[in-house]
């Protein structure tokens, strides 16, 4: 990524890119991650065979400035796009408008019954709210926090429906971060605002479904 494209040679932390898959020969997931380290357990982007699937993504760069790209399921085509660059260190704090950067992905929430991660077993049902601690949380600072951004996936689905993340203790907005069909394993990047407590809420506008979620940043 360094030095490609327009972006710097040097001095940069990270990179907002939206990368996309097509033409895969069957179901898998994408995982987007610092060269040079541990491959982490979040995706970035998850598919059905054939399908043309799309997400933002926000990483910082490793070893001689470069990303690693897995793909976990058959064979498929990766379509970077660069969209924007951060300078300066990333590693902590935020400094100049710089997010603060986790030693990769962490998740902080996996409702799913048998994850072993925070809120396990915890499926939203049909119009509920998911109250989900993020400041103190796997590295996140306990203070001094503003927002974060985070991959945020819903998977197993029972019907179709949206998924809204919003700060902890306001007013649920109209918008909607996530939308789906039934059963479909959906992601995409967001930036959230904190609310009380260091935390967001997360609302389930229909159906049971199970939310994933893997901080990649944050704002001091």
């Amino acid at each position: 990524v360094a030095g490609v494209g327009g972006v710097p040679a040097s001095g940069v932390a990270g990179v907002v890119m939206n990368v996309t898959v097509t033409g895969p020969t069957s179901g898998g997931y994408l995982t987007v991650y610092p060269d040079g380290v541990s491959r982490p357990t979040a995706s970035n982007l998850n598919w059905r065979p054939g399908e043309t699937v799309a997400n933002l993504v926000e990483v910082g760069l490793g070893q001689r400035g470069k990303v690693s790209f897995y793909s976990a399921f058959g064979e498929t085509n990766v379509i970077v796009d660069v969209e924007g660059f951060y300078t300066g260190s990333g590693s902590s704090g935020s400094e100049g408008g710089v997010p603060g950067q986790p030693a990769g992905p962490v998740r902080i929430c996996d409702t799913r019954p048998s994850s072993g991660e925070p809120y396990a077993g915890s499926t939203l049902g049909p119009g509920g709210t998911l109250p989900v601690q993020v400041t103190g949380v796997k590295g996140v600072p306990s203070s001094g926090v503003s927002a974060v951004v985070a991959n945020i996936t819903v998977t197993g689905s029972t019907s179709g429906g949206y998924l809204t993340v919003y700060p902890a203790g306001t007013a649920l907005p109209t918008a909607s971060n996530l939308n789906w069909r039934p059963g479909q394993t959906v992601a995409n990047l967001a930036v959230v605002k904190l609310g009380s407590g260091g935390g967001v809420d997360v609302y389930n506008s229909g159906g049971n479904t199970n939310v994933v979620i893997d901080v990649l940043a944050w704002y001091g």
